[in-house]
């Protein structure tokens, strides 16, 4: 099972099936999963953007599409793939 990273978020999924369905109450909705950069810069900005410890993150940590805009997807494949300079949204403290 994989659990997005980002303290307020309770989105899981099976490592088997990475677009698995999140239940919301309301409606499903599709939820990727996505690892930190292997650039050191790229993934300084998120731990700092995500207000993360960086000592405590594990190598298999993954953050979920809900804390990506629309547009930080590359849409032009079937599988839409974040953009190498996707940043996180900020999250409220």
């Amino acid at each position: 099972m994989v659990r997005c990273l980002v303290p307020s978020c309770k989105n899981t999924s099976e490592i088997r099936d990475w677009k698995k369905r999140i239940d919301t109450g309301e409606m499903r909705k599709k939820v990727s999963f996505h690892s930190f950069p292997k650039d050191p810069a790229t993934r300084n900005l998120w731990i700092d953007i995500l207000k993360l410890d960086a000592a405590s993150i594990p190598v298999a940590a993954r953050i979920c599409s809900d804390h990506f805009k629309e547009e930080d997807y590359d849409k032009r494949t079937l599988i839409a793939r974040l953009f190498r300079n996707a940043l996180p949204i900020a999250i409220q403290v």
